[in-house]
Parts: C-alpha cells; structure tokens; sequence
C-alpha cells in the first residue's frame, strides 16, 4: 500500500505556526517526486496517528498533538521510506533560486574560473538541501533544526572562505609569474584555471572534492599551457645563463646551445610538474652549480665535437675548391685528425700522475714533434698555394690587423692623394697576408720560414720604394727591420 497524497497534505498543512516559515520552500505533495511504498502495519499505525491527531486537533495542547504526531510518522517510516520522503518535500525550485542568488553575490563578481562555477553551484546546492533535509526532519522542533543548521552554516562559511584564499593565493602566482616570466595577459585565464585546480586539489575541503570530476584540470586548455611552459623555460634558461660564469664566459654559440639545453630541460620538468598537477610557476629554479656544470660540460663537449665535425666538412669543401683531389682530401682531414689525437693523448699523458708514471719512460712526442711533424708532412702534400686558398680566409683577419697598424704609420710619414693611400694600404694588406701564409705553411723548418720571410720582406720593401717612386714622393733611409715590423 502506499502513503495517500492526503497524508502528506495534512502532514504539510498542519504544521505548527512556530515551524510554519520553513514550510514556503517545501514541495507541493501534488508534485512530489515519489511515495515510498507503505506495510500494512505502517498504514494501520499512521492513520491511527491521523485519528489522534484530529481527537486532539481543538485542544488547548494542538502544537504538542502536532509534534507527537509528526514523531510517530517519522518513528513509522523505515530509514529509506524517510529517505525518499525528503525528496519529495524538498522545494528544488526554492533551492535552485537561493543557489544562484549565492552565487551571483559571493562567486560570479569575483573573478573565479568559469569552469569552477558548475562545481560552486554543486557544492551550494549540497548546503542547501541538508539545511532543507533538517528543517523537514525536524520540523516538530524549529530549535532543534537551527541548532542543526548552525553547524552547517559553519561549514559553508568556512568553505567560502577556504575558495577566496585559493583564488587569492592564484593570483598572487599570476602576478608572481607575469613580473618574473613576462607572461603575456592573453595567459592569464588559462593560468589562473590550472593553478586553482592545482591549490584546490591540495587545500579545498572534502565537500569540494566530492563534487570534483575525474578530471581535476577541467576548464584548462592545453595550448595555452604548452605556451605558458614554453615561456617560462625560456626565460629559467636564460635567467641560469645570465647568472653563471661558467656560461657567461663561453663563445656566442657554446652559450646559445646551453641556453637550448637548459630550456629543453626545464621544459620537461614543468611538463612533469604539470602531469602530476603541481605549479609551474616557482620561486626558485632548482638547479645546483653541480648540476648546472654537468649540463653545461654535456652541451659542451657534444657542441666541440659538432663544431670539429663541421671544420671537417668545411675544411674537405675547401680543399676541393683549391684543386684537391678525393684522394688528396681525404689524406689532409686524416692528417690532421692524427695531429690531433697526438695533441690529446699528450696532454691526457701529462695531466696522469702517479706511483706508476714515476718508473715509465716517456715515449711520447713534444708538442714541437708533433706540430713539425704535422708541418712536414702537411708540405709534403700540398703547395703554399694551395693552402693559402684553403686557410686564407681563417687567416686574413689577423693579417689584416696587422696591415691596419702598418698603413697608419706610413701614412702618417707621408703625404699622400687619396687614390695612392688606398694603393698603399692594399699593397701593405698583400704583404702581411702573404707573411702570415708563409709563416703558417713554413712552420716545419724554422731556417726555412727565416729565409722565406726574408725575401717576401725584401720583394716587399722593393715594391714599395718603387711604387712611392711613381708618387714622386721620397722614401726617407730604411732601417733593418725585424721580420714583424717595418720602420719607413
């Protein structure tokens, strides 16, 4: 059997007048959403409790009748009966009005995620249906539901509270990271959603939690993050750059490569703090000089092997353009690949002391051995004209310093046009890019290299008197000069 519509009727309508203002929220028995099913011993014993009611309804005692008869229906129903009893009374409407006037009053103005809003009003409407399940369970006693609610209002309050300070605390790190890591503002939603879910997955009450879906980065998109984590490990890596001197002191692209390291590195570190739901925007960097040095010698000596690997290549390329052939190519790169090693194998020999090394006999090389072997051997294989088209690029900028330091002395003896100061100066730039290739290409043979200096400076000092000559300006006595410095 089940409970009449009549029962919950007079159940509504004859509430006490002390109760009477927690009735406006209560659903219409006309629309409620079910009626649990009744034994015939609970209908037997609820409509007796209905007679007494009405014997008793004229009485001076009509608000004690009402409360008895309330307590026996609600000792009638069994726990699921009562259950499905509150749904039916409860005023959803009510509620639904109360939840959005909530929320538009303490959450929509200030700024939340928009995402957080479905869990807001979850978590609103969860405060209110316990605070309606009270003023039902207990509406023969007004006292005892306000005493019941109180705690709940504490609870709400408090939970209020603990999102303001999950929303403050976001926003502290947003400005944090948009001052330290120029975080464009187009971020700042995208930002502000991960880092809430991020501190309300570690601070919010266990009532939020409930109402959480499974996915505890809702609202945040994914292109935006990957663009916040590409920003902010950028600007780590150039923050450590800046700052170490085992980096700043590097050559342009050694650094440019570290930088292009530590980004890649703090790149999945933040990919990692974003996978297990943590910040990624910190205060510190986290990197020790011990761990920043291994990055650096790791970039290091794969970039010094890279930048070998592209000499060779280059040097190959050039050596073809000088007329070399495939065989002869391959024998100048191994050449030098063996100068080297040689080099290498010295220098690890010498750094190796111990007991042992004490008793050895040294047969190794001296660094002069090896380069006059190498010197040799490189003459032996190639003309100087061939090694000028090879290494005269790598060598011109030296020699052209030491012709500008030339050509400003002369022309401070002489008085010259402008057509024959320019004539000088190249005269000059030909002489000491001609030394610094005989220089190089001689260096097996010091007599050698003294004899050859000897007739370029001779040719050179000839030319040049020759040419002044043709200016109709005197040449003033030369003097013996070294072989690096001309005195006009």
């Amino acid at each position: 059997m089940r409970i009449t519509v009549a029962i919950i009727s007079l159940f509504l309508a004859i509430t006490s007048a002390s109760a009477q203002h927690k009735v406006d929220y209560l659903h219409d028995p006309k629309k409620m959403d079910s009626i649990v099913d009744l034994s015939l011993e609970q209908n037997y014993k609820i409509e007796s409790a209905l007679k007494d009611l009405n014997n008793h309804s004229e009485a001076a005692d009509d608000e004690k009748s009402t409360t008895k008869y309330y307590k026996k229906v609600y000792d009638i129903l069994l726990p699921e009966q009562k259950k499905h009893l509150m749904v039916a009374l409860i005023d959803k409407e009510y509620i639904a009005k109360n939840v959005k006037s909530q929320f538009q009053d303490y959450f929509k103005p200030k700024g939340f995620p928009k995402h957080h809003s479905v869990t807001i009003k979850a978590v609103l409407r969860a405060y209110e249906n316990v605070i309606a399940h009270n003023n039902i369970a207990y509406i023969f006693d007004p006292k005892l539901a306000d005493l019941q609610n109180q705690d709940i209002y504490s609870e709400r309050t408090a939970w209020i509270t603990n999102q303001y300070e999950i929303l403050n605390k976001t926003l502290w790190l947003w400005h944090y990271g948009k001052k330290r890591y120029a975080l464009d503002d187009a971020l700042k939603t995208d930002f502000i959603a991960y880092h809430f879910n991020v501190y309300l997955k570690e601070d919010a009450l266990a009532r939020t939690r409930v109402f959480l879906k499974e996915n505890p980065m809702q609202g945040v998109n994914k292109e935006g993050m990957q663009h916040i984590i590409k920003t902010v490990a950028k600007k780590q890596a150039k923050s450590i750059c800046n700052t170490q001197d085992l980096i700043t002191q590097q050559e342009p692209d050694l650094i440019t490569a570290i930088k292009k390291a530590f980004t890649k590195k703090i790149k999945e570190a933040l990919r990692a703090q974003k996978k297990a739901h943590k910040t990624i925007v910190t205060v510190d960097n986290g990197y020790t000089y011990e761990e920043i040095k291994a990055v650096v010698d790791k970039v290091k000596e794969s970039y010094l092997k890279h930048k070998r690997e592209t000499l060779f290549e280059t040097l190959a390329e050039k050596a073809k353009k000088a007329g070399l052939d495939e065989r002869r190519t391959t024998k100048l790169i191994a050449l030098i690949k063996q100068k080297e090693e040689a080099i290498t194998t010295l220098t690890n020999t010498a750094n190796t002391v111990n007991s042992a090394s004490l008793f050895e006999v040294n047969t190794q090389k001296t660094i002069h051995e090896i380069r006059e072997e190498f010197s040799t051997n490189l003459a032996n294989l190639i003309s100087r004209k061939e090694f000028a088209a090879i290494l005269g690029d790598d060598l011109l900028p030296a020699a052209m310093r030491n012709a500008k330091k030339e050509t400003e002395q002369v022309l401070n003896l002489y008085t010259l046009t402008e057509t024959q100061q320019e004539q000088v100066a190249e005269k000059i730039k030909l002489y000491y890019f001609n030394e610094i290739i005989t220089k190089h290409y001689y260096n097996y043979q010091w007599e050698l290299q003294k004899q050859k200096l000897g007739g370029l400076r001779y040719h050179f000092e000839k030319a040049f008197k020759k040419m002044m000559d043709e200016f109709n300006v005197k040449v003033k006595p030369s003097k013996k000069a070294d072989n690096t410095n001309f005195q006009y």
